[in-house]
Formats: C-alpha cells, sequence, structure tokens
C-alpha cells in the first residue's frame, strides 16, 4: 500500500522549485546567482526523493504500462526542466523557446507526475 506522505517530501520540494523559479523570473535577467543554485538545489533534491520513493515501490514488478508510461513522461519533463534551466542560466541571450519548453516540461512533469502518483496510490 503506498501512502500519500510517502510523496509529502518530494510534493514540497517541487512547490519550492516553482516557487523559486518564479521568484528568480520575476526578478528578471540576469538572474540572482544565489537564488538561482537555490532552485537548482531544491528541483535536484526533490527529483532525488521522488526517485528513491519510486524505488521503493519496485516499479517494474507492481505498476501498469500505463503508469510505466506516466513515470516516462513525467522523466521526459525533468530532462527538459535540467536542459532548458542550463540554456537560460549560461548567458544573457538564451536561444529562442527557450522558456516555453521549460514552461511545457513544468506542465508535462505536473500533469503525467501527479497522474502516475495518483495511479500508484
Amino acid at each position: 500500500m503506498v501512502y500519500l506522505d510517502q510523496f509529502l517530501v518530494p510534493g514540497i520540494l517541487f512547490l519550492l522549485t516553482i516557487g523559486f523559479g518564479v521568484w528568480i523570473a520575476r526578478l528578471g535577467k540576469p538572474y540572482h546567482q544565489i537564488l538561482f543554485n537555490i532552485h537548482k538545489l531544491i528541483a535536484l533534491g526533490g527529483v532525488v526523493f521522488a526517485v528513491l520513493r519510486i524505488i521503493e515501490l519496485d516499479p517494474i514488478n507492481n505498476f501498469n504500462s500505463l503508469t510505466l508510461g506516466l513515470m516516462a513522461a513525467a522523466i521526459l519533463g525533468v530532462v527538459a526542466l535540467f536542459i532548458t534551466g542550463a540554456m537560460m542560466s549560461i548567458s544573457e541571450d538564451e536561444p529562442k523557446g527557450t522558456r516555453w519548453i521549460h514552461r511545457g516540461g513544468l506542465i508535462l512533469l505536473l500533469i503525467s507526475g501527479s497522474w502516475a502518483i495518483y495511479l500508484i496510490w
């Protein structure tokens, strides 16, 4: 049985990551380096905690194909977020569409991740 509190820490870290991201975006470029690094570390911590929770659940044996597909989509969202976040932090002139891809990765992670957690729960 999966309990909601198992995903409480990753969920809180996810919300903190979003909060810091919005804060950083409102401050504009050049990004405040301390806030940006806190944002990255919280995001990384959230991913690590989420992966540890999922490993504890033994996904290969217990999850149906829809849940595994949603997890794959969430992983794709995380990868998009990390890549576009790095691209946005490198220089003043970020490639066109980077922010839209970053926001799309967030939406993909939010929808697929929460749907997968719902199915697991």
